[in-house]
Formats: structure tokens, C-alpha cells, sequence
């Protein structure tokens, strides 16, 4: 046939097999790999960022969004309450956030030599501006680019220099959360927030890859496996807009 001419080796074997359904991959080089690999990982942003801007409101777990200012705290409000030194060199911070009966713990541990993550008053924006990526892509583990998420909070000049940090403050500290509260006490071991992130490129056109971790997102999780009324938990319908809102309510003891 005309076009098998265009699959020989370089001793002009064919690599096709049989009546042609079958290809001889072992040719492959790491580079060519590399590059099918890396179109792999480059989504239609296009089409994602469309059905992004389609969405009017995305689920948000009632408990996260009435305790947010808790577990996804300003800096001021965050407090390093015991540091320790491990034989290994490696540093354990705990730092915590409080109001009445009711506690956040954050560890860090850190390889000797590490600044610890800094803490942003947009956590919660950043955090629940990856839910409609998750949506749209119907998944835990969706591709942001990072000038869509710019865009979808208002384009804040603080974004392109402060999300990397952010994002490494979500992997890298493990959350506590704590209710004694008469009638309600129980405590919700969160863990990291995202569990892991990919990044994809450099500047304005880069990408990642956020793994959402359920506990944090139990209704969204919900939604996506396809149930249905009592069996998702409790939500609220966070509206789009308010993601472009600059926070500015703190939480107050008492």
C-alpha cells in the first residue's frame, strides 16, 4: 500500500503488522514519547473556560463554607503555637486558628533549610475557585489555567505572584479541625487539602493539575459520581461572583 512507505525503520522494515490494525510501537523515541505525553496533558482550556463561564453557582459543603474563615483562615488570624527540631533536621510547626470552642490545627513538616508556606486572606477564594475547573471537567483532578482562574477571581494583582505559594501551602500542611461546641462536638481530620498538584509550563500560558482531596469537597464528590438528593451532603450554592469579592470579614473569638 501507497502509505506504508511512511512506516519503516531505518533499515526500511515495515512496522506495520498483518492487515495493517496493528503498529509496531518499540520504535518510539523518549523524546517523541515525551512530546505525546506532554500534548496528553494539554486540555481544550477553550472549551473548559466556556463551560466555566456558563455556570452561575457551584456546591460548596455547608460546614466548610459556615467555618471557612476557620479552616481556610486570613494570616492575622493564624497563630504558630509550638515548633520542634527532629534528630532527621526536619523542622514540625503547628500553627492554629481559633474562636469559641472551636479550633484549626495546620502542621508543617518541613526539610531542614525550608521556609514554612505563608498563609493569603484569598485561600478560600483560590480554594473554591477550583471547584467550577472541577465541574466543567467532572473530576477531583481538573486542569486550571492559570489565566482562567485570574480571570474568575477578578483578575487581583496579587494572583501570578501569590498562587504557587498558596497551592504549596495546600499540599504541604495537613489541617485539624476541631468542634467542642455543646450538642455538635466532633473533630474532621482533613489532611492536606489537595492532596498533590502538577504544574505545566511557565508565565501566563502554564497550567496545574490540583488532586482535590474529597474530604473537602464531599457534596462536590457527590455530584460527580452522579448521585442524587439525601445521598449528597449537605451544600451550600456558592455564587460565581462572589468569587471576584475581596475578602474582608475576619473571625472574631466569641
Amino acid at each position: 500500500m501507497w502509505f506504508e512507505q511512511f512506516f519503516r525503520d531505518e533499515k526500511g522494515k515495515s512496522l506495520l503488522t498483518g492487515d495493517y490494525k496493528y503498529l509496531n510501537l518499540s520504535w518510539l523515541t523518549g523524546d517523541l514519547l515525551k512530546a505525546l505525553k506532554k500534548v496528553e496533558e494539554k486540555p481544550d482550556f477553550p472549551a473548559i473556560w466556556e463551560e466555566v463561564e456558563r455556570m452561575r453557582c457551584f456546591p460548596v459543603d455547608k460546614w466548610l463554607d459556615k467555618h471557612k474563615q476557620l479552616i481556610l483562615p486570613f494570616p492575622r488570624e493564624v497563630k504558630l503555637v509550638s515548633e520542634e527540631e527532629l534528630k532527621s533536621g526536619e523542622r514540625v510547626m503547628t500553627y492554629r486558628v481559633e474562636a469559641f470552642l472551636e479550633k484549626t490545627d495546620i502542621v508543617f513538616t518541613l526539610p531542614k533549610g525550608v521556609n514554612p508556606p505563608s498563609f493569603n486572606r484569598y485561600m478560600a477564594s483560590i480554594f473554591f475557585s477550583m471547584m467550577p475547573f472541577a465541574i466543567a471537567q467532572k473530576t477531583l483532578n481538573p486542569y486550571i489555567k492559570k489565566e482562567h482562574q485570574y480571570k474568575l477571581l477578578g483578575e487581583k494583582p496579587f494572583y501570578y505572584r501569590s498562587i504557587d505559594d498558596v497551592l504549596k501551602t495546600f499540599t504541604t500542611g495537613y489541617w485539624d479541625y476541631e468542634n467542642k461546641k455543646k450538642g455538635k462536638e466532633y473533630r474532621r481530620n482533613i489532611g492536606h487539602p489537595i492532596s498533590s498538584v502538577k504544574f505545566f509550563g511557565k508565565g501566563r500560558g502554564s497550567y496545574f493539575k490540583p488532586d482535590i482531596n474529597p474530604i473537602i469537597a464531599e457534596s462536590l464528590k457527590a455530584i460527580l459520581e452522579g448521585k442524587k438528593g439525601e445521598d449528597i451532603p449537605g451544600f451550600t450554592q456558592y455564587p460565581l461572583y462572589m468569587l471576584t469579592y475581596k475578602p474582608t470579614r475576619e473571625i472574631r473569638a466569641g
